[in-house]
């Protein structure tokens, strides 16, 4: 019998009943084929491994193929690079780098990649910069809050009130998100320095503006809740410098007046003491 070949990788089938140093050649030669073909053998067909398969290190590079994982886990302990879009239905962890050119369709967010996609719109820079747009922090049934510094105070807000509480989620200051009704802990105060005004003078028949006013018992419109004090537009008319428009409305510094009632009560007070002096 003739030796034959494989198609294959070339392998000679000894002839039978041939010289033994004929056979020890054509064995010598083949063992050298299988070693060879066995460290870069080419998978023509889907193969199952039973054991893990351990790459060199250039790795495993697919080319314009595709690397497909079902039903399992993406493990990577060195650098994975992905060129080409990436899909992972399952967990894919990772404990060196990744970089990515294009968008993986995951539900997390790439911090090293040279693409840009629709999360790097929503990202806060943890280290400072400036906002653009309007910051939005929403939940419907939640407490909300914003801290600012390291006080351990926080802004807060929910579906009916709004404010600053300290470390112990207490109000410090707070607003009632329906009526506008504001609260605060402390005093309220305003700049009233002698070096912030100019052409200071003593308010003039005080007793007659205070006579001119009207203060009058209402009910809220919009809330139907009772209240005292008095009618912007009948102040316009006595105090113009009390009267602020805001919003399309106009509202009252009732805080300014108490100049106006200090010199009213000291114009009475003379008057009395007039009177007695009879």
């Amino acid at each position: 019998m003739a030796n034959t070949y494989t198609t294959r990788f070339s392998l000679t089938k000894p002839e039978v009943g041939a010289d033994t140093n004929a056979w020890g050649g054509h064995l010598n030669s083949n063992f050298d084929t299988i070693d060879l073909n066995m460290v870069s053998k080419e998978l023509a067909t889907a193969q199952t491994m039973t054991g893990a398969l351990n790459l060199p290190a250039n790795g495993l590079n697919v080319g314009s193929g595709q690397l497909q994982v079902t039903g399992g886990n993406v493990s990577a302990s060195g650098q994975l690079s992905v060129t080409g879009a990436a899909t992972f239905s399952s967990t894919m962890s990772v404990t060196g780098l990744v970089t990515a050119s294009t968008a993986p369709t995951t539900g997390g967010h790439l911090t090293n990649k040279t693409y840009v996609d629709a999360g790097d719109a929503l990202k806060l820079n943890l280290t400072g910069g400036t906002l653009t747009g309007n910051l939005s922090i929403v939940n419907s049934t939640t407490e909300m809050t914003l801290t600012l510094g390291s006080s351990g105070g926080y802004y807060y807000g929910n579906a009916t009130a709004a404010g600053f509480k300290n470390s112990g989620g207490t109000n410090r200051v707070s607003w009632n998100i329906s009526t506008g009704d504001f609260t605060a802990a402390g005093n309220v105060t305003a700049y009233s320095d002698a070096r912030l005004k100019e052409n200071v003078e003593t308010i003039s028949n005080a007793l007659d503006l205070v006579n001119r006013m009207r203060g009058v018992f209402y009910d809220r419109i919009d809330t139907g809740e009772a209240g005292i004090g008095v009618i912007a537009q009948e102040m316009e008319e006595v105090i113009p410098e009390v009267v602020i428009p805001s919003d399309g409305m106009l509202t009252v510094a009732y805080g300014n007046l108490v100049g106006v009632l200090i010199e009213a009560v000291k114009e009475l007070t003379a008057r009395v003491e007039e009177l007695e002096a009879r």
